[in-house]
């Protein structure tokens, strides 16, 4: 669901939450949107995902 949405002329954010069932998805989710995602909370969540894409980028 959007939560909030840049007012600006030309928007350069939305504001979403989701809900996923499974954690495989929710990852997916994150990974569909690239470098246009930025998670917020909760810490531990950020700190996972931001180890995982380091080692992806080890690959190449």
């Amino acid at each position: 669901a959007v939560i909030a949405r840049d007012p600006a002329p030309v928007p350069t954010w939305v504001e979403i939450q989701t809900e996923e069932t499974y954690w495989f998805w929710f990852r997916q989710r994150l990974l569909q949107y690239g470098k246009n995602v930025k998670l917020l909370s909760p810490k531990w969540l950020v700190k996972q995902l931001a180890a995982e894409l380091r080692q992806t980028a080890q690959q190449y």
